[in-house]
């Protein structure tokens, strides 16, 4: 579909929390769960194809502060 993106990637330290969190707007958004691993999770609209996925952040990487324009 031109004009589209097909998807975003979001590095996350606690995938689950996550998953719980964005959960119910993906759904309500028309979002449903496409993947599920211990590494991430992978969420596509029905209506666009577009899709959303939460990546585990590596356990060396957990505590790394985010600094915007850094």
């Amino acid at each position: 579909m031109l004009g589209t993106i097909n998807h975003i990637a979001i590095t996350v330290v606690d995938l689950e929390k996550s998953d719980k969190f964005y959960e119910p707007i993906l759904n309500f958004l028309g979002y449903k769960r496409t993947l599920e691993s211990e590494e991430l999770s992978g969420w596509e609209s029905e209506s666009t194809g577009m899709g959303i996925k939460f990546w585990r952040a590596k356990d060396e990487l957990k505590e790394h502060e985010h600094i915007i324009y850094a």
